[in-house]
């Protein structure tokens, strides 16, 4: 049995520790995916065998090329032959898109609205379990926040474990991030990691209290760095901040800290955060300036957001120089 999984947040990882769990008899392996490597299960990559193995995936919604495709549809549905069984459990929109094509394939599908991934698992694998259906509640209440069947202790408690599961990825970089995330979905297989949970007490053991420990630490350095390295760029008429932030600061915490700085002094357009893994444009409230233009001309595969805290985010998935983006913006502005 192999057991594939999504790798960026809670739902994945206990996703990944109920399946361990529930088929450990079956020594099953794991694979731990990011959203850029969901062709390993759903598409033309071969790296991985399927033949005569049950294959389960987790929290990965559907790439379209299977069915968009020909030529990935015709691998894809060879997979599917030679493996044993193959089971999708999932919650996301594509996932529902394409139901009907993907049952027409054999494939099981567990998927559940306004449900994230773990707790469709725990309904169907453990309906009785005390232990999964408190694990897969933290899941649901890091997906779904405005679920009311989350406590503020188990809100708190995922957000804890979320920033321990964003470290383990920030270092991922250096060759060593994956080995730590393995070992919490091992780990999360049991309550040792919070031995008091079924008391009603929260705490988190020695072990991972350090993690987050390192994580707010790390957090607070970079987090003084990029504002401190920060700078004003005027561009025609528009006024620019641009900092270059730690993959772990790509939200709302630096853009503020920046406004922070300006607030009193100047009118910014938008600020402008680049990290070795994304851009993202924060543009203010009043602002004239044209973000999604900008954005669908250099960077087709650009992605919107709304509005947070008097900034619409525009987020571009690339690598690029703060030189490069400047003189992007200027070509742009005329």
């Amino acid at each position: 049995m192999k057991i594939f999984s999504d790798a960026v947040d809670i739902d994945g990882l206990a996703s990944c520790s109920l399946l361990l769990l529930k088929h450990q008899e079956q020594c099953p392996t794991f694979q731990l995916l990011n959203k850029g490597e969901r062709h390993i299960c759903y598409g033309d990559d071969n790296s991985v065998s399927f033949a005569n193995d049950d294959i389960i995936v987790a929290d990965l919604s559907m790439l379209p090329d299977p069915f968009e495709n020909p030529v990935v549809g015709e691998l894809f549905a060879t997979t599917i032959q030679v493996a044993k069984s193959f089971t999708i459990f999932d919650h996301h929109a594509t996932t529902k898109k394409y139901e009907e094509q993907i049952k027409g394939l054999g494939i099981k599908l567990f998927w559940g609205a306004k449900l994230c991934t773990a707790k469709l698992i725990c309904n169907e694998l453990f309906p009785n379990d005390p232990y999964a259906r408190w694990l897969s509640t933290i899941a649901q209440g890091n997906d779904f926040p405005q679920d009311l069947s989350a406590t503020p202790d188990i809100l708190k408690l995922g957000n804890d474990l979320q920033k321990i599961i964003t470290l383990y990825n920030s270092n991922n970089g250096d060759g060593d991030g994956f080995c730590p995330l393995r070992d919490l979905v091992l780990t999360l297989r049991e309550s040792g990691w919070c031995p008091n949970w079924y008391k009603g007490d929260y705490t988190l053991n020695q072990g991972m209290a350090h993690d987050l420990h390192c994580y707010e630490n790390l957090v607070s350095a970079e987090k003084y760095k990029a504002v401190a390295n920060q700078e004003l760029f005027q561009i025609g008429q528009f006024t620019f901040v641009i900092a270059n932030a730690h993959p772990l600061l790509m939200d709302k915490q630096v853009v503020r800290a920046l406004r922070d700085r300006y607030i009193e002094n100047i009118i910014i357009d938008a600020y402008i955060l680049i990290s070795s893994e994304e851009v993202k444009i924060c543009i203010t409230q009043n602002s004239a300036f044209d973000g999604k233009n900008f954005s669908k001309g250099r960077f087709p595969a650009f992605r919107g957001g709304g509005r947070l805290d008097d900034v619409c985010g525009i987020t571009l998935k690339t690598l690029i120089t703060k030189d490069t983006l400047i003189k992007y913006l200027t070509e742009f502005i005329g």
